[in-house]
């Protein structure tokens, strides 16, 4: 369930997993970067505290910059012991069948940070500065848009949060703006909006005015 889903939208996600007895499951892959570190955890929450059993999946490759150590983990949310005990044993057989022992310097780092308040401090602080700069380089490329093409359609650019925004133009648009932009995304127009700088963005807007509608 992603940050951003509106409170309506996530009862019924709720309603319905209830009625179909579900395990809910979830992804925290970016937190920090919506609106902070707790809000954005408000739907996990939301969900916990209204479903017996729950597989919530975390990620610091992103929000602690350790990307390459692939640091994270599972948390599992159980009806009772009996069942905890159970997921448990699967989640250990599952894990010793992948890597069994994996390398513990990215998960050290974690620890570390997160044991001591001042270098956790250190980091909320940075992660806010990183956060608080994606949503002003959003809302000058948002700026930039407009400038160039006279509209409003890349508007939703500024009113979104987080790393990612799915600029909606055509694969060969996408094509046009790395061959001849060098201006990098996903084929469906996925772009990571933490490399637009100042000094660059007036260069993605001309180029996103000139081969978006070719």
């Amino acid at each position: 369930m992603p940050a951003a889903t509106t409170p309506p939208a996530r009862t019924s996600v709720l309603r319905n997993g209830r009625r179909w007895q579900t395990c809910w499951s979830g992804v925290g892959a970016y937190q920090g970067f919506g609106a902070s570190l707790d809000a954005d955890a408000a739907a996990v929450r939301m969900v916990v505290e209204r479903v017996p059993e729950a597989l919530i999946a975390v990620s610091f490759s992103k929000n602690l910059g350790l990307y390459r150590e692939r640091v994270g983990g599972l948390i599992a949310i159980s009806e009772n012991a009996a069942r905890a005990d159970a997921v448990q044993s699967h989640m250990l057989h599952i894990a010793r069948s992948i890597y069994s022992m994996p390398p513990d310097h990215g998960a050290a780092i974690a620890a570390r940070i997160f044991a001591q308040p001042p270098l956790r401090r250190e980091w909320i602080q940075e992660l806010d500065a990183m956060r608080t700069r994606i949503q002003d380089m959003r809302s000058l490329l948002a700026q930039r848009l407009q400038e160039v093409t006279g509209d409003n359609s890349f508007d939703f650019i500024r009113t979104q949060h987080g790393m990612f925004s799915l600029l909606g133009v055509s694969r060969d648009a996408v094509e046009r703006l790395r061959e001849k932009h060098h201006i990098y995304m996903t084929a469906d127009s996925r772009m990571n909006l933490a490399g637009i700088m100042p000094d660059n963005v007036a260069y993605v807007a001309e180029a996103f005015a000139a081969e978006r509608g070719t």
